[in-house]
């Protein structure tokens, strides 16, 4: 791809990409003898007087802008360059929208903490009377060491009188993503910061979860449905958020201005709890944790999510919030639902037909007569048999005496540098023999649990109607389905008449990908 090799004293490298709005160039600044990215607007604007204009007084507004997680601005064209240009920081890393695709859908503590850092940029940003208008993944960047970089203030629009650039009561061009832009911002009306809040909100779910949303096979049914205010809850993408990401979700993606947040520090605010729902202490660390290894970040946000939900599960139990109590063991049965110490603590016990509960309350029906009775009496008797099972295994598993240690009886006890020795029964302690450990039986072998039989159906371009066995998944780019073994088949229904079926078989445990492409009207299947 060719490109200019100055602009004027900034020697070109490459270009990093092109849109409608202009270039970005990789360059070197032989001046400062440092690497910078250049952003170049298209010649169409850089040649009428009214944007060259407007261009200067915003790229003055957005130099203004010292922030770290907004890319900081070196330089920009004089009034008598022929180019109308931004020099900024060259970041290193990559851009959220690739992250995603490469690593995975971001746990909720690391999109929390991603949606953290983006409210303090937006937060200076909007006090310098900036709002950024055109949000999405693709304009935040994010490196190994888990700084959050907001980029591309090209097509930012005023929200003050007195700010540097346009008056933000005035109605604005549409420029924007669709998936991302609030409604206000495709109906042409006044935008103000919580134009920017619902973007960020927009971001949020889709990393969160893979998807937009409001979805739609064009921009109009994305606008259709963004202004009904109509979104699919994020949990049926991703089961493991929780009740408190979600309605911070909610409260970006409001169709009416007034109903979402504030401002950013008020969306800050509420991340907050989220993340200290998460036991995050340094977000910082949970996003470099992420970036360095995404999988093993994972099963560490659950298991530290779980050890926090537990610690607020006694207080409730202890406070007798029976319904605080009830929301923590549905979040806990989702992100660790093996957890044995969650019925400990809440009262419950598990029988062959189901979990019975052995504490009551005003709230919840009961039982009475000698069915009650018969279950108060399972759960004395199942209490009783814990209880001693428990004492058994301690015995079995306690450190003993090495035989002959004493001439009589001898116990275990633990020295004062807390090392257990041998104290036989006329009180004399074997110094030089302490005791060991008796071996316990070995436990039984886990059962092989099979690994899932299952399609994964992706389709190529814009969401389509999933189809299995004749059984509708919803309209998406891509679901999954748990199927028993044999044979079974998949369609993909695109708008008209567009679709696209074939027939698959699946072993135990196998997974079978399919991939769709209507606009070619082809479905391939490939063995995973």
């Amino acid at each position: 791809m060719s490109h200019p090799e100055t602009i004027d004293r900034y020697q070109v490298r490459q270009v990093l990409g092109k849109g409608a709005m202009g270039s970005v160039y990789a360059a070197f600044d032989p001046k400062l003898h440092r690497e910078v990215a250049i952003k170049v607007v298209s010649d169409e604007l850089a040649r009428d007087p009214k944007s060259r204009e407007r261009f200067h007084r915003e790229a003055r507004a957005i130099a203004a802008l010292k922030q770290p997680n907004i890319v900081e601005i070196y330089d920009y064209s004089g009034e008598e360059s022929e180019h109308l240009y931004l020099v900024m920081e060259k970041l290193d890393g990559d851009d959220l929208f690739n992250i995603i695709n490469e690593k995975g859908v971001a746990p909720e503590p690391a999109a929390a903490a991603i949606g953290h850092e983006l409210c303090l940029a937006l937060a200076v940003a909007h006090d310098g009377g900036i709002i950024h208008r055109d949000l999405k993944p693709e304009n935040v960047f994010m490196n190994d060491a888990g700084r959050v970089v907001l980029t591309d203030f090209g097509v930012v629009k005023a929200i003050r009188e007195d700010s540097a650039v346009d008056g933000w009561a005035q109605k604005t061009d549409v420029i924007g993503t669709p998936g991302f832009m609030a409604p206000e911002l495709m109906m042409n009306r006044s935008l103000g910061p919580r134009t920017d809040i619902f973007a960020l909100g927009a971001l949020l779910y889709n990393v969160a979860t893979g998807e937009l949303p409001f979805g739609g096979d064009s921009p109009v049914e994305m606008f259709r449905a963004a202004v009904a205010g109509k979104y699919t809850d994020p949990r049926q993408y991703n089961p493991f958020l929780s009740e408190e990401f979600c309605g911070v979700l909610d409260g970006c993606l409001q169709a009416k201005p007034r109903k979402r947040f504030r401002s950013a520090d008020q969306l800050r605010d509420e991340l907050k709890g989220v993340l200290e729902a998460n036991g995050v202490s340094d977000l910082r660390d949970d996003l470099r944790d992420y970036m360095r290894d995404p999988v093993s970040y994972r099963q560490l946000a659950r298991r530290r999510a779980a050890g926090y939900l537990l610690q607020r599960l006694k207080v409730a139990v202890k406070d007798k919030d029976e319904a605080g109590a009830n929301q923590i063991r549905k979040r806990l049965g989702v992100i660790d639902p093996d957890n044995e110490e969650i019925d400990a603590i809440s009262g419950f016990v598990f029988t062959d037909t189901g979990r019975i509960s052995v504490r009551q309350s005003s709230g919840t029906p009961t039982m009475s007569g000698g069915n009650a009775r018969w279950l108060y009496l399972l759960a004395g008797v199942l209490a009783s048999i814990s209880v001693i099972l428990a004492a058994y295994l301690a015995l079995r598993s306690a450190p003993v005496c090495p035989e002959n240690a004493c001439s009589g009886h001898g116990a275990c006890v633990e020295t004062p540098n807390g090392t257990p020795a041998c104290q036989c029964a006329d009180g004399f302690v074997a110094k030089e023999l302490t005791c060991v450990e008796k071996v316990a039986d070995p436990p039984p072998d886990e059962p092989v649990v099979p690994a899932p039989t299952r399609v994964v159906v992706t389709v190529k371009g814009t969401a389509a109607k999933i189809y299995v066995d004749g059984k509708l998944l919803g309209k998406s780019t891509r679901k999954t389905a748990i199927l028993e073994p044999g044979e079974h088949t998949v369609e993909v229904r695109g708008r008209g008449k567009r679709r696209v079926k074939t027939a698959i078989t699946l072993d135990t445990g196998q997974t079978v990908g399919v991939t769709a492409d209507l606009k070619r009207n082809k479905i391939q299947v490939n063995d995973k």
